[in-house]
């Protein structure tokens, strides 16, 4: 009775550590969820992983529970996972030339690819550098807003360049 009353006490917290992956296995799902993604102004991760890949079980166990990687993730993307050796695992491997397991794919709204990572990656390691790639994201759309209606500084567009 005591241990079925510690476990529903820690399963709401459980919950809350971990990234909210949509597991994406046809082209179908893959647009679903770069739609969500778009409709929420949000940025697509994409995990591309393999059954037999040691380092892509790492991730799950060790790097996607971590509380503040998994609320930032949740919170700036759409998270999509895909084993890589199943019929359209194999093609979008291709088309985003993967290198090897486990592999992310990140994209703007807009479902254009702004960055990837290649193999295993502590949470320590991962979390600044998806904020460094949201931080840079969203300061590109605010400069192209500004380039498109013609408002842009001189400072502005130095610091757009750079």
């Amino acid at each position: 009775m005591i241990s079925c009353l510690i476990l529903a006490l820690t399963l709401p917290f459980a919950a809350f550590s971990q990234v909210n992956f949509i597991e994406v296995v046809t082209a179908a799902d893959m647009e679903a969820a770069q739609k969500k993604a778009s409709d929420g102004m949000l940025m697509l991760f994409v995990d591309v992983y393999a059954s037999w890949c040691g380092p892509c079980k790492m991730m799950d166990a060790q790097v996607y529970p971590d509380p503040a990687l998994s609320t930032y993730m949740n919170d700036h993307f759409v998270s999509v996972r895909m084993d890589g050796e199943t019929d359209f695992g194999r093609k979008y491997a291709t088309e985003q030339q993967l290198q090897g397991y486990p592999s992310m794919f990140i994209f703007g709204d807009d479902g254009v690819r702004v960055s990837f990572v290649l193999g295993f990656k502590q949470a320590a390691e991962l979390k600044p550098l998806l904020e460094t790639l949201v931080e840079n994201y969203q300061a590109l759309k605010r400069y192209r807003v500004m380039a498109e209606n013609g408002t842009i500084t001189l400072e502005a567009f130095a610091d757009y360049i750079s």
